[in-house]
This record gives structure tokens, C-alpha cells and sequence, in this order.
């Protein structure tokens, strides 16, 4: 014979995470002036479970499908998730390669004090570098939407900037090819940070 107890349990694996937060804070707030072991306990494993979905980043998407969308079912929800977190991934490989080169020629520069691209190369560069491994580190753990949109701009402000200081702005077929992938590689990120957040969001009772 089913319990209460477990029927709470079955609900709460199928809780989006804002939905399992607030069951835990009043599920804490009626055990404060109340002994029970068997709720006690349920309250851990609740928080327990809370926690770990929080560290993985990613709801079980077979659990909690039906609370994003009414339209979806769990295989297209796992589906669009998987998408989502693909073009997270891809945005993700193309800002870590960017940084890894960008250090690469600050060592260089630094090394060799040579000038390959007409420009100057100090201190500054590096806080850059790490800025942008920073916001790459953002996107890949918490699907940071506004680092995916400041990956982008940075990308294509330093371009502008690089060209101008360099030989001006002009046609270059073979610079203009890898700029156009790794820009699609940025807009990908950006995409799939938006995806991923719609579909982790619960769909409102209205």
C-alpha cells in the first residue's frame, strides 16, 4: 500500500529544480516544531538530491520534462536538451582554442619581444585572456547566457581592433574564413545558453 511518504517522494523526483527548492524550505519550515525521523530523513535525502542536481547543471530531463513545456514530451525535451548543451559545447571548444592561441603569441611576443600583427602586446593581454577563460568557464557550468553574448562581442571587437591596427580593414579571404567559424562557433554558445535555460524553466499555471 502506497504511503504518503511516497507519494511525495515519487513528486518530488518529478520537481523542476525551483519547484524542489521551494518544497524543501516549507518541508524544513513544518519540521521545526515537529519530531518525526521519517520526514527528517525524507528531508535529507530531498536536499541531497537537490544538491547533486545543482552540481551536475542539468535537470534528469526524463523526470522533469513534463514541468517545461506543455508541448513537449520527454523524448523531444531530451532531445532539445541535448542540442541545447551540443552548442554550448561548441561555443565552449572554440573559446577555449581562441584563449589557448591567444596566450600561445602572448608568450611568443613576450619571449621574442617581435610585433607579428602591428599591435601591442603588454600586461593588459593577459587579464584579457583570462577574462575570457572566465566567462568560457561560466558557460560550460552554469550555461551563462551573458557570458555567451560577451564571448561574442569581445571576439569581434578584437577582430575590428586587430585589422585596423594592422593593415586596415580589407579583404582577406583565408582571415575572413576562420573568423566566420569561430564567430558561428560564439553564435552557437549563445544559442544553446538560451535553449538550455527555456527548457530547465517551468512552465507557468496559467
Amino acid at each position: 500500500m502506497t504511503t504518503q511518504l511516497d507519494q511525495l517522494k515519487a513528486g518530488f523526483h518529478k520537481m523542476s529544480i525551483k519547484q524542489k527548492k521551494q518544497f524543501i524550505d516549507t518541508l524544513r519550515a513544518k519540521l521545526q516544531n515537529a519530531n518525526d525521523p521519517q520526514y527528517t530523513e525524507f528531508l535529507n535525502e530531498c536536499i541531497r538530491e537537490y544538491n547533486a542536481t545543482l552540481k551536475s547543471g542539468i535537470e534528469n530531463p526524463m523526470s522533469c520534462a513534463n514541468n517545461i513545456s506543455p508541448n513537449l514530451q520527454n523524448t523531444e525535451y531530451s532531445s532539445a536538451m541535448r542540442k541545447a548543451l551540443y552548442r554550448v559545447k561548441v561555443g565552449c571548444i572554440a573559446a577555449f582554442i581562441s584563449a589557448g592561441l591567444m596566450f600561445i603569441i602572448w608568450l611568443y611576443l613576450l619571449a621574442t619581444g617581435n610585433n607579428l600583427f602591428g599591435g601591442s602586446i603588454n600586461i593588459f593581454s593577459i587579464f584579457q585572456i583570462a577574462f575570457i577563460l572566465i566567462m568560457t568557464i561560466l558557460l560550460a557550468t552554469i550555461k551563462s547566457r551573458i557570458a555567451a553574448v560577451i564571448i561574442l562581442l569581445n571576439y569581434t571587437i578584437a577582430q575590428i581592433i586587430l585589422r585596423i591596427g594592422s593593415h586596415g580593414i580589407g579583404i582577406d579571404i583565408l582571415g575572413a574564413f576562420f573568423v566566420s567559424i569561430y564567430i558561428l562557433c560564439y553564435v552557437n554558445g549563445i544559442i544553446g545558453a538560451f535553449s538550455y535555460h527555456k527548457l530547465i524553466k517551468p512552465k507557468s499555471n496559467k
